[in-house]
Protein backbone atom coordinates (compact mmCIF):
# COMPACT_ATOMS: atom_id res chain seq x y z
CA UNK A 1 0.00 0.00 0.00
CA UNK A 2 1.35 3.82 -0.73
CA UNK A 3 1.35 5.60 1.62
CA UNK A 4 0.21 9.18 2.02
CA UNK A 5 3.77 10.96 2.42
CA UNK A 6 4.58 9.03 -0.61
CA UNK A 7 2.08 10.01 -2.66
CA UNK A 8 2.93 13.90 -2.22
CA UNK A 9 6.24 13.62 -3.18
CA UNK A 10 5.24 12.08 -6.53
CA UNK A 11 3.46 15.47 -7.13
CA UNK A 12 6.02 18.10 -6.02
CA UNK A 13 8.98 16.31 -4.94
CA UNK A 14 10.41 18.81 -2.89
CA UNK A 15 10.87 16.27 0.28
CA UNK A 16 13.67 14.33 -2.32
CA UNK A 17 15.32 17.26 -3.11
CA UNK A 18 16.42 18.51 0.22
CA UNK A 19 19.44 16.39 1.35
CA UNK A 20 22.19 18.74 -0.41
CA UNK A 21 19.85 21.52 1.07
CA UNK A 22 20.06 20.62 4.14
CA UNK A 23 23.52 19.31 4.48
CA UNK A 24 24.69 22.97 3.27
CA UNK A 25 22.14 24.86 5.45
CA UNK A 26 24.18 23.23 7.87
CA UNK A 27 27.68 23.77 6.81
CA UNK A 28 26.73 27.91 6.11
CA UNK A 29 24.93 28.16 9.56
CA UNK A 30 27.42 29.92 11.84
CA UNK A 31 28.19 32.15 8.81
CA UNK A 32 24.26 33.13 8.04
CA UNK A 33 23.72 33.33 12.32
CA UNK A 34 26.73 36.18 12.17
CA UNK A 35 25.29 37.81 9.13
CA UNK A 36 21.90 37.65 10.51
CA UNK A 37 20.73 36.31 7.04
CA UNK A 38 20.86 32.97 5.45
CA UNK A 39 24.23 32.95 2.66
CA UNK A 40 23.19 33.49 -0.58
CA UNK A 41 23.48 29.63 -1.66
CA UNK A 42 21.21 28.65 0.76
CA UNK A 43 18.47 30.77 -0.32
CA UNK A 44 19.11 29.24 -4.00
CA UNK A 45 19.52 26.10 -3.12
CA UNK A 46 15.63 26.18 -1.35
CA UNK A 47 14.53 28.01 -4.85
CA UNK A 48 15.58 25.22 -6.62
CA UNK A 49 14.52 22.86 -3.96
CA UNK A 50 10.63 23.81 -4.61
CA UNK A 51 9.75 25.55 -1.75
CA UNK A 52 9.58 29.04 -3.49
CA UNK A 53 6.90 26.92 -6.04
CA UNK A 54 5.44 24.39 -3.58
CA UNK A 55 2.33 26.33 -3.04
CA UNK A 56 2.31 28.36 -5.97
CA UNK A 57 -1.20 27.92 -8.58
CA UNK A 58 -0.42 25.31 -11.24
CA UNK A 59 -1.67 27.92 -13.58
CA UNK A 60 1.27 30.14 -13.16
CA UNK A 61 3.90 26.80 -13.22
CA UNK A 62 3.86 25.76 -9.30
CA UNK A 63 3.71 22.69 -7.76
CA UNK A 64 0.44 22.87 -6.16
CA UNK A 65 2.18 20.62 -3.24
CA UNK A 66 0.66 19.47 0.27
CA UNK A 67 1.20 20.38 3.30
CA UNK A 68 2.39 16.83 4.35
CA UNK A 69 5.08 17.04 1.96
CA UNK A 70 6.08 21.20 2.73
CA UNK A 71 6.06 20.19 6.52
CA UNK A 72 8.52 17.01 5.91
CA UNK A 73 10.87 19.19 3.90
CA UNK A 74 11.17 21.54 6.14
CA UNK A 75 11.44 19.42 9.08
CA UNK A 76 14.38 17.92 7.02
CA UNK A 77 16.15 21.20 6.18
CA UNK A 78 15.96 22.05 9.94
CA UNK A 79 18.04 19.27 10.76
CA UNK A 80 21.26 21.08 9.68
CA UNK A 81 20.03 24.54 10.10
CA UNK A 82 16.82 25.88 12.19
CA UNK A 83 16.60 29.38 10.45
CA UNK A 84 17.28 27.93 6.89
CA UNK A 85 14.23 25.54 7.88
CA UNK A 86 11.91 28.65 8.87
CA UNK A 87 12.50 30.36 5.70
CA UNK A 88 12.19 27.49 3.81
CA UNK A 89 8.28 26.88 5.66
CA UNK A 90 7.82 30.68 4.78
CA UNK A 91 9.22 31.23 1.46
CA UNK A 92 6.65 27.96 0.66
CA UNK A 93 3.32 29.00 2.70
CA UNK A 94 3.11 33.01 2.08
CA UNK A 95 2.78 32.10 -2.03
CA UNK A 96 -0.39 29.99 -0.40
CA UNK A 97 -1.33 33.49 0.73
CA UNK A 98 -0.47 35.01 -2.50
CA UNK A 99 -2.88 32.63 -4.60
CA UNK A 100 -5.95 34.16 -3.32
CA UNK A 101 -5.32 37.58 -4.28
CA UNK A 102 -7.00 38.71 -7.25
CA UNK A 103 -5.92 37.65 -10.74
CA UNK A 104 -4.05 40.75 -11.64
CA UNK A 105 -2.03 40.45 -8.45
CA UNK A 106 -1.32 37.05 -9.33
CA UNK A 107 0.00 37.90 -12.56
CA UNK A 108 2.22 40.75 -11.77
CA UNK A 109 3.98 38.17 -8.76
CA UNK A 110 4.76 35.54 -11.09
CA UNK A 111 5.35 36.93 -13.95
CA UNK A 112 8.57 35.65 -14.49
CA UNK A 113 7.63 31.81 -13.12
CA UNK A 114 6.75 30.52 -10.21
CA UNK A 115 9.92 30.65 -8.28
CA UNK A 116 9.77 34.17 -6.71
CA UNK A 117 10.54 34.81 -2.78
CA UNK A 118 7.67 36.03 -1.52
CA UNK A 119 7.65 37.15 2.58
CA UNK A 120 5.00 38.87 4.55
CA UNK A 121 3.35 39.45 7.93
CA UNK A 122 -0.65 38.30 8.17
CA UNK A 123 -0.71 41.10 11.56
CA UNK A 124 -2.95 43.75 10.57
CA UNK A 125 -0.56 46.33 12.02
CA UNK A 126 -1.05 48.40 8.63
CA UNK A 127 -3.72 50.94 6.95
CA UNK A 128 -4.51 51.42 2.93
CA UNK A 129 -6.38 53.96 1.38
CA UNK A 130 -7.92 53.74 -2.30
CA UNK A 131 -5.93 56.06 -4.61
CA UNK A 132 -6.61 56.15 -8.33
CA UNK A 133 -5.28 53.20 -10.05
CA UNK A 134 -4.53 51.08 -6.18
CA UNK A 135 -4.06 51.65 -3.02
CA UNK A 136 -1.79 53.59 -0.71
CA UNK A 137 0.12 50.97 2.09
CA UNK A 138 1.33 51.83 5.03
CA UNK A 139 2.27 50.37 8.49
CA UNK A 140 4.96 48.76 10.31
CA UNK A 141 5.46 44.98 10.40
CA UNK A 142 7.76 43.38 12.77
CA UNK A 143 9.49 40.12 11.86
CA UNK A 144 9.05 39.27 8.32
CA UNK A 145 11.58 37.05 8.09
CA UNK A 146 13.49 36.41 4.98
CA UNK A 147 13.42 39.87 3.63
CA UNK A 148 16.37 40.37 2.29
CA UNK A 149 15.91 37.69 -0.54
CA UNK A 150 12.56 38.22 -1.39
CA UNK A 151 10.65 40.18 -4.24
CA UNK A 152 7.64 40.60 -3.05
CA UNK A 153 5.84 41.18 0.50
CA UNK A 154 2.69 40.47 1.56
CA UNK A 155 1.06 42.63 4.25
CA UNK A 156 -2.34 42.96 5.62
CA UNK A 157 -3.51 46.08 6.58
CA UNK A 158 -6.91 47.53 7.40
CA UNK A 159 -8.73 49.32 4.63
CA UNK A 160 -12.18 51.27 4.50
CA UNK A 161 -15.26 48.93 2.84
CA UNK A 162 -18.15 51.41 3.33
CA UNK A 163 -18.10 54.57 5.46
CA UNK A 164 -16.09 54.54 8.69
CA UNK A 165 -15.96 50.24 8.42
CA UNK A 166 -12.81 49.03 7.18
CA UNK A 167 -11.72 45.23 6.76
CA UNK A 168 -8.39 43.29 6.86
CA UNK A 169 -7.04 42.83 3.39
CA UNK A 170 -4.07 41.39 2.02
CA UNK A 171 -1.50 43.78 -0.69
CA UNK A 172 1.64 42.82 -2.34
CA UNK A 173 4.01 45.19 -1.87
CA UNK A 174 7.39 44.76 -4.41
CA UNK A 175 9.85 44.90 -1.81
CA UNK A 176 11.55 48.14 -4.30
CA UNK A 177 8.67 49.78 -2.23
CA UNK A 178 9.44 48.69 1.25
CA UNK A 179 11.68 49.88 3.94
CA UNK A 180 13.07 47.71 5.79
CA UNK A 181 14.68 48.52 9.39
CA UNK A 182 16.68 45.56 11.08
CA UNK A 183 15.11 45.26 14.51
CA UNK A 184 15.58 40.89 15.09
CA UNK A 185 18.11 39.73 17.64
CA UNK A 186 16.56 36.33 18.41
CA UNK A 187 19.95 34.25 19.61
CA UNK A 188 19.32 31.33 17.53
CA UNK A 189 17.38 32.58 14.97
CA UNK A 190 19.07 35.52 14.10
CA UNK A 191 19.99 34.06 10.00
CA UNK A 192 16.29 34.28 9.20
CA UNK A 193 17.04 37.61 8.59
CA UNK A 194 13.66 38.87 9.51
Amino acid sequence: MLDRSQTDRARSGVADRVAAVTALAADRAAEAEAARRLTPDVVDALVEAGFARHFVPAGFGGSEGSFAEAATAVADVGEGCAASAWCASLMANLPRFAAYLPLEGQQEIWQDGPDVVVVGSPSPFGRASSTPGGWLVSGTWPYISGVDYARWVLVCAAAPDAGTVTTPRFFAVPIADCRVVDTWSNVGMLATGS
